[in-house]
């Protein structure tokens, strides 16, 4: 048990160096990725509707604006997969908010543990929607709403990944999604077009953390042109 503590206590002091480190990094080297992404011909206008808070950390990354509702929040992953099959739906409903009680999530986001057990949690006709970095309902409806006005239809990428209580099947529905452009971290090789296989979480049976090493298992720049595919040597 003590060796169990200090890894994940390692692993938490880990995570929140590198997340300090771009923070205090990112508003320096942004401009010139975003230049080096212009120089490739590469539109800088795209949405990513994500099922996490790795979409807020690629715009980050390039110092663009979020042009997508998805960022500082997450869905569990039945969830999501709903929310995409219908998205205009979901888009076009109404939040309403209810208590951690009162979510059909509600022992998970306890065993979470942190923000999960004090953010805004709203459900959206059958779904719910975790804001895990917001600090009111009222500051949560406000950006949820202004960032859907935002979203470029032309240039939409989806991303997901094996976390929250994902299933297989959620992964099948994710890869038979007819959208064009697409990506969804697993931590193995299922064989899917759309996974990016996140070899580091390769003995846990699924993809806790995507988000402090966002852009180690994929190129970003071919994502954002519309070229990924899986071909089993990206990782």
């Amino acid at each position: 048990i003590g060796i169990m503590w200090i890894d994940k206590l390692r692993k938490r002091i880990i995570s929140r160096l590198k997340r300090d480190y771009r923070k205090l990094t990112n508003p320096y080297l942004a401009p010139y990725r975003l230049k080096k992404l212009q120089k490739q011909g590469i539109a800088t206008d795209f949405s990513i509707i994500s099922n996490n808070c790795w979409a807020g950390f690629v715009y980050q990354h390039y110092g663009l604006q979020y042009l997508t509702p998805t960022v500082g929040l997450f869905f569990f992953a039945k969830d999501y997969i709903k929310f995409l099959y219908d998205i205009n739906s979901y888009l076009n409903a109404k939040l309403e908010f209810i208590t951690l009680e009162n979510s059909r999530y509600a022992e998970t986001l306890k065993a979470y543990g942190g923000e999960c057990v004090r953010c805004p949690i709203a459900r959206c006709l059958d779904i719910e929607i975790i804001f895990m970095h917001y600090h009111s309902c009222e500051e949560a409806e406000k950006k949820w709403r202004r960032r859907i006005s935002r979203i470029n239809w032309n240039n939409v990428i989806y991303k997901f990944s094996e976390m929250n209580g994902c299933t297989l099947e959620d992964l099948k529905a994710f890869d038979a999604l007819p959208v064009k452009n697409k990506v969804m971290f697993t931590h193995k090789d299922y064989g899917f077009l759309s996974q990016c296989v996140y070899s580091e979480f390769a003995k846990e049976g699924s993809v806790p953390n995507d988000t402090d090493d966002f852009n180690k298992y994929i190129d970003l720049s071919i994502l954002l042109r519309g070229a990924y595919k899986y071909n089993g040597s990206q990782n």
